[in-house]
């Protein structure tokens, strides 16, 4: 058949290239719940198996022998693929661990997704050409996104997004910080197409509505991989061919590490962290004694201690919220909030540790050595210049965002550039030659035969996106507060029977039930979530609070609600809310000194909970300690005021 030729097979990889450095970055979901990262999650895995099955039939028709191997990438892609398949099947939550979390989607599936990309780049790029061109569109995929960023800068907000991050500036990318790391991969791309082009005057504006684009999104991070990236670039366009790095070049990295870890203490959260005012607050910044510093080295400490229990391949990937609940540091509530859920460690290496272990970090560093060896030893080999000149992009864009990622997690577009990036690299290190006009015609030609393989081969792997789309949809028509509450519940139904291993979905139809008042309905949804992610203590708490606040009181269902506040309790013994509700139910069952060790436990984990000091004024009362209960009932209203004084408090 015409399309198991090798030529058409190879333009079709490259299409899918092409997709995902374009489409990805630009896709968004405005009728869904899950505005952004779904969608790109869903094109990911459809261009991921449209390679896999592309990269056979290519194997199968020109032969292996006129395919490019490389037996180190391919037993280290090997060693990190059987660390991440071996964390996922013995992980904590299978569910979560394998096709990720609602709004992350970073499971096992998404990280193949990456993998596909890397290696299909790493094998079958045969020349600078499609390299470029690769390239190009991930520059150009940017304009859009640059000028959506400005125009929400600007006040223009058509779809009402909202986002708890430093800025409003989004694109479509979910949050300003998820936006500047996308940026800061793509500006050292931009500027060495802007040092190839003859005209150079749309690059250039290009360039600047990126970094002016940056510079509003406040992602702090961000501007620290930048400077990374700019560091990497003079660092590395030093080497000469057959020459070495020599140590003065590399004694530099020291200082610039230095000063990249101090500013990104000072710069981590600017929602929580105000400007230093006087040499007092510097000292204490430094010092980490409060503000968004502590509470970022505290889940690193926490991380650090939880991969120490599990060393060797960590919990699964999109794991760690439930994990991070079991052993919740109890001064993050002073630092970040009461209610905040810890699901990322804000660290490349402790989030690999969470997800996969030792072992996990250990083949994920293989990797990016061998990537960083390959450019080197390029580099210095090397005399073709616009070669060198690619290559010093890419490897400053890859250290850029490795560098951003020591304080801040990925996301699917940034990441699926990063590993496409990873496989451009390792192929330019082969030494691909550079295109001829020939083959520059022939791919133009081929263009739109190319196009029509790829929407057909799509169309046969559109049924699964475009039901979970579907189910996202009615999960958003569900969420519509003007809508009446047996239309929402119908289509949370729909949602469920879609996507029945969708945890949050089932939570959603929980809540709605009730507020319909089917509480059998309720407690069947709740049970189903908590078999989908076992040992989560929020499922036990909101299973806790339906039999405790939603039924009749009798004494069947306060000693359910009870077994389920103390499973919750045992599951994370440092959150003083599990401690507050199960004392609540105690105080109900008339066992008061029992209620007054909860209610101790739980002001002594956070001692600024206006309701553990209201629960505690009650019980007083009850035992008839009226002093007590006076000194108790004044600390409730004491920070019952100061939570109602807290900025964005309503």
């Amino acid at each position: 058949m015409q399309f198991m030729r090798s030529a058409s097979l190879t333009q079709l990889i490259e299409y899918c290239w092409l997709a995902a450095a374009f489409v990805l970055p630009v896709a968004f979901n405005p009728w869904g719940a899950d505005i952004f990262d779904l969608p790109k999650y869903l094109i990911l895995i459809t261009l991921a198996v449209l390679l896999v099955i592309f990269s056979v039939l290519h194997l199968l028709s020109a032969g292996r022998r006129h395919i490019a191997s490389d037996s180190i990438l391919l037993w280290t892609v090997l060693g990190f693929f059987l660390a991440a398949l071996a964390a996922t099947v013995l992980s904590r939550g299978l569910q979560d661990s394998l096709v990720g979390t609602f709004g992350r989607h970073q499971g096992l599936l998404t990280m193949l997704g990456y993998l596909v990309l890397m290696l299909s780049a790493a094998i079958f790029l045969q020349n600078a050409g499609q390299v470029l061109q690769i390239l190009r569109i991930m520059v150009w995929a940017s304009a859009p996104l640059s000028l959506f960023g400005l125009l929400q800068f600007s006040g223009f907000n058509p779809f009402h997004w909202m986002s708890d991050s430093g800025s409003q500036l989004m694109a479509t990318m979910g949050r300003s910080n998820f936006f500047g790391a996308y940026l800061a991969l793509i500006i050292p791309l931009t500027m060495m197409l802007l040092a190839r082009s003859r005209r150079r005057w749309p690059l250039a504006l290009l360039l600047a509505a990126q970094l002016l684009c940056l510079v509003l999104s406040n992602a702090l991070s961000s501007w620290i991989g930048l400077g990374a990236a700019g560091l990497t670039w003079l660092l590395l366009r030093r080497i000469k061919p057959a020459s070495r790095l020599s140590q003065g070049h590399v004694l530099l990295l020291m200082p610039a590490a230095a000063a990249a870890w101090l500013l990104a203490g000072f710069l981590a959260d600017p929602l929580a962290l105000e400007p230093p005012a006087g040499y007092a607050r510097l000292a204490e910044t430094i010092l980490a004694r409060g503000g968004s510093i502590a509470a970022r080295l505290t889940i690193w400490q926490q991380s650090a201690e939880l991969i120490l229990e599990r060393p060797w391949l960590g919990y699964g990937f999109d794991t760690m919220e439930a994990v991070f609940s079991r052993s919740f540091p109890p001064e993050l509530v002073y630092y970040q909030g009461r209610h905040v859920m810890v699901d990322r460690a804000h660290n490349l290496w402790l989030d690999y540790g969470m997800s996969s272990g030792l072992l996990g970090i250990g083949t994920m560093a293989a990797l990016l050595i061998l990537v960083g060896v390959r450019i080197y030893c390029t580099l210095r080999t090397g005399n073709e210049p616009s070669q060198r000149l690619i290559l010093l992009a890419l490897a400053a864009s890859l250290a850029g965002h490795l560098a951003d990622l020591q304080f801040s997690f990925d996301q699917t577009a940034s990441a699926a550039i990063f590993w496409l990036l990873l496989g451009v690299a390792m192929a330019l290190s082969r030494g691909l030659p550079n295109e001829s006009q020939e083959q520059g015609r022939s791919r133009s030609s081929h263009l739109a035969l190319g196009t029509l393989w790829l929407l057909l081969f799509s169309a046969l792997f559109c049924v699964w996106p475009l039901q979970a789309l579907q189910a996202d949809r009615h999960y958003a028509r569900a969420s519509l507060d003007i809508r009446p509450l047996t239309e929402r519940i119908e289509a949370m139904e729909q949602a469920v029977r879609l996507e029945p291993g969708q945890i949050d979905y089932h939570l959603a139809l929980a809540r709605l039930n009730g507020l319909a008042g089917n509480l059998a309905r309720v407690e069947q949804q709740l049970q189903a979530a908590w078999q989908l992610r076992p040992n989560d203590p929020w499922i036990m708490h909101l299973l806790g609070n339906l039999y405790a606040h939603n039924l009749a009181n009798s004494p069947e269902n306060l000693a359910k609600a009870e077994q389920a506040f103390r499973k919750a309790v045992a599951l994370a013994p440092d959150i003083s809310g599990f401690h507050t509700a199960l004392a609540i139910i105690l105080i109900l069952q008339n066992r008061p000194y029992v209620a007054l060790d909860e209610l101790e436990e739980a002001l002594r984990l956070d001692e600024t909970d206006p309701v553990a000091y209201q629960q505690l004024a009650r019980l007083h009362e009850v035992m008839g300690n009226q002093r007590q209960a006076r000194e108790a009932r004044q600390h409730a209203e004491r920070w019952a005021r100061h939570e109602m004084n807290k900025p964005g408090s309503k």
